[in-house]
């Protein structure tokens, strides 16, 4: 199970985030990783589904609002749009809140539905 492979501290917002996939069957198809590095070494999506190429990223305030992290996540957004890879951020102050989670859920299944994944 994923809960076990967690870093050790992840956020509130992550274990929501990963939870709510979970109940909503997000986990179990399309080659789907969590906390885990893709193959750009800067780079390690919140969740990610492999077979979709579908990569989700939630950041949180205050640490990317910071110009030089949000340099970071633009490279990396550009780096994997050209790889033909789907970069989703989902920016957020903490702590993540339930309308914004269910908003978040309805992103990742419309991606996931227009690739073929549900």
């Amino acid at each position: 199970m994923w809960k076990e492979k967690l870093r050790i501290s992840p956020s509130a917002a992550d274990m929501l985030f990963l939870e709510a996939l979970e109940k909503a069957g997000l986990t179990r198809f399309g080659g789907f990783k969590f906390d885990c590095e893709l193959w750009l070494p800067v780079c390690k999506p919140d969740a990610r589904w492999d077979d979709f190429q579908l990569a989700t990223f939630l950041d949180g305030d205050p640490v990317h609002s910071k110009d030089r992290q949000r340099d970071k996540d633009e490279f990396i957004d550009s780096v994997l749009n050209w790889c033909n890879w789907t970069p989703l951020r989902f920016p957020y102050r903490p702590p993540l809140s339930n309308r914004q989670l269910t908003q978040i859920l309805a992103q990742v299944k419309g991606v996931l539905r227009e690739k073929g994944g549900l």
